[in-house]
This record gives C-alpha cells, sequence and structure tokens, in this order.
C-alpha cells in the first residue's frame, strides 16, 4: 500500500500528526508513503497510491483533492486533531474558522475511509459526520492495527 500526503501547511503538526505516524505505520506493514508539496503534484501520478492523507481539510483545496483521490479508487484518511467547529472566539486560531471551512470539513468527513484523532471524545464528536467510515482515536489500544484494518 502507499500512502499520498499533501502538505499544504508544513508545520509542526502535520509532522507529528502525518509523518511520524505514517513513519511507525510503514514499519509496521511495509507500507510507505510520500508527502509531496502541492504545488509541485501531477495529478496523473494519483493511481500510483492506495490511500489519500489529508490533515484538518478546510479548504477547497482540501476538497477538491479528496474528490480526485476518490475518482482515482484511492481510500480517503483524515486526521483532526481539534474541535474545529467548537474553538472560542477568544482563542486567537478561531480567525481560521468560516462557514467555508465548516462546510468543506463536514465533505471531507462524509467521504472519509478513515478518521484518526487524538482522543475518544473528539472521535466520538465527529462520527455523526462520517457517511462510511470509522473514526479512531489515538486513545484506541492496537491503533495502528485499527488503522490497517480500515484502510485494506
Amino acid at each position: 500500500m502507499k500512502i499520498l500526503s499533501l502538505n499544504h501547511r508544513p508545520n509542526g503538526v502535520t509532522f507529528y500528526r502525518g509523518q511520524n505516524v505514517f513513519q511507525e505505520l510503514c514499519r509496521q506493514t511495509g507500507w510507505t508513503f510520500d508527502t509531496v508539496d502541492p504545488k509541485n503534484f501531477d495529478i496523473d501520478k494519483l493511481p500510483g497510491y492506495d490511500i489519500y492523507f489529508d490533515l484538518r481539510p478546510t479548504k477547497q483545496e482540501n476538497i477538491n483533492m479528496i474528490y480526485l483521490a476518490w475518482k482515482a479508487g484511492l481510500k480517503i484518511w483524515i486526521d483532526l486533531d481539534d474541535l474545529l467547529w467548537q474553538i472560542p472566539a477568544a482563542n486567537s486560531a478561531s480567525v481560521n474558522w468560516s462557514p467555508e471551512a465548516d462546510e468543506n470539513l463536514k465533505k471531507a468527513l462524509a467521504n472519509a475511509d478513515i478518521v484518526t484523532t487524538t482522543t475518544d471524545a473528539l472521535a466520538e464528536a465527529i462520527s455523526r459526520f462520517l457517511y462510511h467510515g470509522e473514526a479512531l482515536s489515538e486513545e484506541t489500544k492496537k491503533y495502528f492495527t485499527n488503522i490497517v484494518l480500515c484502510l485494506q
């Protein structure tokens, strides 16, 4: 299995929530992954992957890639580390939230095969938006085993 992650916002979160997890998952399974800058990604290469990973898909560009990946037959893996639609206005991160971001995130969740989260409470909170996928938290026993089962 080969995972594609387009790194829209390179930072510590994308490293620890994505690349760090991929390295362990690949160590355990023999899978491989590529983390690519979206500006340098050729859409024609999508069929060479099995899984598309996206972290906090709140922008239209995220939804476009999810759609293209789904159309190419890839499994969709979304990761959320915060209950983004409930960030208090007093928190400076709330300026990044909008009705468009809310709608995009719900679209992404509805199309996900798996959503990984930081806590069981977050997994439970987002599960109502999932159409056919499963939400797993890092608190879950056999976290990596369950990811593999959902994505095979």
